[in-house]
């Protein structure tokens, strides 16, 4: 059961971080194509960690 909390917190704090980030970088005068990178680059390295945290889970 730690597993599954540990992939929720996680998790909770990866989105956490995107939206604050997105809402940050909104005031920035920066184009939308590189703002559309960097979420997919963030949506990229939430798979990965996923992908890390739950094989790990599965073993408790």
């Amino acid at each position: 059961m730690k597993g599954v909390a540990l992939i929720w917190l996680t998790t909770l704090v990866l989105v956490v971080a995107e939206v604050a980030g997105a809402i940050l970088w909104h005031g920035q005068e920066y184009s939308t194509v590189t703002f559309g990178f960097l979420m997919v680059v963030a949506a990229v390295l939430n798979g990965i960690w996923v992908g890390l945290v739950v094989p790990l889970a599965a073993k408790d």
